[in-house]
């Protein structure tokens, strides 16, 4: 099982766009890729995504309900400002 990750999940509506903006923390993939990762409360594991703030498709989208967390068919990432 994963360890969940020390942010809390900020999926909150933009009024600026139609996705939810994520969160993230920045995280070394297999040690040495740099990605951008948060903890899930729709699946309740990490995802981990390409460095860069944009829109991106859950990873999720396979449990047979929609995701609530998501507008559109996607969320919209942004780094945490924590680690900025």
């Amino acid at each position: 099982m994963q360890k969940q990750s020390s942010l809390k999940p900020p999926l909150v509506p933009d009024p600026q766009c139609t996705d939810f903006i994520v969160l993230c923390e920045p995280f070394l993939l297999g040690g040495d890729s740099p990605v951008w990762r948060f903890w899930c409360p729709y699946c309740r594991h990490h995802h981990t995504h390409g460095v860069g703030e944009g829109g991106r498709v859950p990873h999720c989208t396979d449990r047979g309900t929609p995701n609530p967390y998501t507008r559109n068919g996607q969320y919209y990432l942004k780094l945490d400002p924590r680690f900025a």
